[in-house]
């Protein structure tokens, strides 16, 4: 018997073992069964199942779309994303920052902030300037030099760095938190809190609505090694902050470049802190690399309520050496458990090999008792290990499929070299890497680069119950063991199999096929830096950011933070693209 043929409710029973990606792609085999994609029980079903945390899966709650249009979206943004396929490419505007976060994009330009709402169709702006002289933190504008950063945007405020002459602020200058997120009618945005601070090294910003959380890099520890320090200021009261507040200084926390050695953020009324360094000196015997994550309750910001875990398994030394250049370090939450997980790009010589390759780890964040760690019995290292050496150590633990994705590299397969590649990302929705590389092959006829994006995917692998028992890696595959031969649901649990996708770019090749003019618009957006007559600007620097639905990069000369360049977006997002098809 067919599927078409079967009862509703064995087929919705038989739905309910797949996950979100197989429920839709079954809707497509047939007409009969494209039913169940309009059917509001399975889909709502399927939803709180495999993505209650998304975006897509609130606004289905709130009632704003329905658990059809929300699997439909969902589904569609993953795809896209894994398939290199974005719905367009498009040329914002033009600026010298860029702040992104939420659909929603802000951007600086001469002194004037926009603040481009995607999914609400909504532009405003304003000039940061004339907004200082209104609360009176600089007198006469005119006269000044200042210099502004957009350091973060959430939940409708946005954080502005302020240096320059006039001294505003302490001498690291001035943290504006502004409320961008005004009511029709009003003018000017409303300045929520100033900041005066002391010191703007390494300065970084995350806040929610009502509380803003600073870090900078100048407290100093007993080891003669300069440490991170947390302040954390509420969005309420005075609005000018004379004095900083009390930090909390992250004691013996190693890392020092945020995207690289260490990541913070925000997460379920949590600060979280993460490192992928354990010692400040190189250590001459060492065994077990591990993150070292801090957190504390954004509403209780004291050391008494501080978590730390230096347990966190990362990596046996022994796997090999790494390449620290390519290393990429983030935290993001994973749309089916609201859990944040670690997410580390590295590129290894893995078990003595000559060839370097492209690993992204998953690991979860735990916090817990702690045994304390022991030196490896029978190794002869221990014994020229000192009593003041900072050795680590910890049996190898068993890493599972979901926790890794290999960049398979076939023979067609085209690699770019590290100068090339200017932005580097990974999706942990569409479990899918993103490049953003310089081409040399895409216009034979221009003398420099084209900007396209670089994809790689991985997906669940179809069940084969011929494959029985053990069975070896392959490149298809990667690794796995134990692998099951009865019939058990597929679920992306951590023993199932997954196969990688072929790597695609985007934009395709212009000399390849004539593009339709819809493709070459995108292939222009991507690409400001190509003048006219086709002419390339090789000083030419990117500045970008991702998350699961958009890529945005600034392609400015190089030299300077206060060069203005053209910004790109690239979406994915399905509702976005009816937002402008609606004429928004």
């Amino acid at each position: 018997m067919s599927l078409d043929r079967l009862n509703f409710d064995v087929l919705y029973h038989v739905a309910s073992y797949l996950d979100l990606s197989s429920v839709f792609n079954l809707g497509l085999t047939c007409k009969q069964l494209y039913s169940l994609l309009d059917e509001s029980t399975l889909c709502r079903r399927t939803m709180e199942k495999h993505a209650p945390f998304s975006k897509e899966a609130t606004l289905a709650r709130l009632g704003k779309v329905t658990y059809q249009v929300a699997l439909r979206n969902i589904y569609a943004r993953r795809h896209a994303f894994a398939s290199a396929i974005p719905y367009f490419a498009k040329v914002i505007g033009r600026g010298s920052s860029i702040c992104y976060r939420d659909s929603v994009l802000c951007f600086l330009s001469g002194q004037i902030i926009h603040a481009h709402h995607l999914l609400a169709g909504v532009v405003t702006g304003f000039d940061i300037t004339r907004v200082l002289a209104d609360v009176g933190l600089v007198e006469d504008v005119s006269q000044s030099t200042l210099k502004f950063n957009l350091l973060n945007y959430n939940d409708g405020v946005l954080a502005v760095h302020i240096k320059g002459k006039p001294q505003v602020g302490g001498q690291g200058g001035l943290i504006l938190a502004i409320k961008v997120d005004q009511p029709r009618g009003e003018e000017r945005p409303k300045v929520l809190k100033a900041i005066r601070i002391e010191s703007s090294s390494k300065l970084f910003v995350r806040h929610t609505e009502t509380c803003l959380i600073y870090g900078t890099h100048s407290g100093m520890g007993e080891h003669g090694h300069h440490e991170w320090e947390i302040r954390t200021v509420l969005l309420e009261g005075e609005l000018v902050e004379d004095e900083e507040p009390r930090p909390i200084q992250l004691d013996d926390f190693v890392g020092s470049d945020i995207g690289s050695t260490s990541a913070f953020d925000i997460h379920d009324g949590y600060f979280y802190a993460l490192s992928n360094l354990t010692s400040f000196d190189v250590q001459e015997v060492d065994w077990t690399s591990f993150y070292h994550c801090i957190r504390f309750p954004i509403g209780q910001p004291q050391r008494a309520c501080v978590e730390k875990n230096k347990q966190i398994y990362r990596r046996q030394h022994a796997e090999g050496p790494i390449n620290d250049a390519w290393t990429e370090l983030s935290l993001q939450v994973d749309e089916a458990t609201n859990e944040f997980v670690i997410v580390e790009a590295r590129r290894e010589w893995l078990n003595g090999e000559s060839t370097q390759h492209r690993s992204f780890y998953m690991t979860k964040i735990w916090f817990g008792p702690q045994e304390p760690l022991m030196l490896p019995p029978d190794d002869i290292l221990v014994r020229v290990v000192g009593s003041d050496a900072d050795a680590h150590y910890a049996p190898t633990q068993p890493r599972h499929m979901w926790q890794v994705h290999r960049e398979v590299l076939k023979s067609d397969t085209r690699t770019f070299i590290f100068s090339r590649t200017k932005l580097r990302a990974y999706n942990l929705s569409a479990t899918t890497f993103l490049d953003l590389v310089e081409d040399s092959n895409c216009c034979p006829l221009s003398p420099g680069y084209c900007f396209r994006i670089r994809v790689g995917a991985r997906r669940l692998a179809p069940w084969e119950p011929s494959l029985k028992g053990k069975e070896k890696a392959t490149e298809r595959f990667g690794e796995f063991t134990g692998l099951r031969s009865e019939f058990v649901p597929i679920e992306a649990g951590p023993d199932n199999r997954l196969t990688t996708e072929p790597i695609r770019m985007w934009p395709p090749i212009s000399s390849a096929l004539k593009l339709s003019e819809e493709k070459a618009k995108s292939h222009d957006a991507m690409n400001p830096h190509l003048g006219q007559g086709g002419r390339y600007n090789s000083s030419v620097e990117v500045v970008g950011t991702t998350d699961e639905r958009n890529v945005v990069f600034l392609a400015r000369p190089k030299g300077g933070d206060d060069g203005e360049g053209s910004i790109v977006l690239i979406s994915f997002d399905p509702a976005y693209r009816q937002v402008r098809e609606a004429g928004n």
